[in-house]
């Protein structure tokens, strides 16, 4: 009637799986974890990006009032930024 060998085969191939299937999973996570990390990254740097370029405007909008020696600092500072952007 019942095949016993089979019905137990059948059962440990299932357990098989349902570890194959966690394993997988748990490889998919670490995959999707990088993702997401490069995400965030790539926001904050755009954040980053921004805020700089503000900072540069205020510097040049009072460039004029610094000492001598603080705007040839922000000068430079200011064309390092214009070669990186």
């Amino acid at each position: 009637m019942y095949d016993i060998a089979k019905a137990i085969q059948s059962f440990f191939e299932a357990i098989t799986g349902i570890f194959s299937y966690a394993e997988t999973s748990k490889n998919r996570q670490s995959e999707t974890e990088i993702i997401k990390h490069k995400k965030r990254l790539g926001k904050q740097e755009e954040k980053q990006e921004d805020l700089i370029l503000d900072m540069a405007a205020i510097l040049n909008k009072y460039i004029n009032t610094f000492s001598k020696a603080d705007r040839i600092r922000t000068r430079v500072y200011l064309s390092r930024i214009k070669r990186i952007n």
